[in-house]
């Protein structure tokens, strides 16, 4: 299994089809809206390699993504359970 988080950056016309879109990926567990000059940050599991770039191709052949980064999740050392 492959955990990664990306963060990415679209057009303002363009974020509201693009956050409808990625909300509807089964793959990704969490989606944000963040700033700093980035719209999105997304955390999603895929089974290998194959996967995630089909993934990042269909975004980008659906929408115009201006930037976009890739971090893949090495190790987890706190993860959030339940609560506030």
């Amino acid at each position: 299994m492959i955990n990664l988080s990306v963060i990415l950056k679209t057009a303002k016309g363009n974020r509201e089809a693009v956050k409808r879109y990625l909300l509807k990926q089964k793959r990704i567990s969490q989606l944000y809206k963040i700033d700093n000059g980035y719209n999105f940050l997304l955390e999603a599991s895929f089974k290998g390699l194959d996967d995630v770039e089909e993934f990042i191709d269909n975004m980008t052949e659906k929408f115009k993504i201006d930037e976009l980064k890739i971090f893949y999740i090495i190790d987890c050392y706190k993860q959030k359970t339940g609560g506030i």
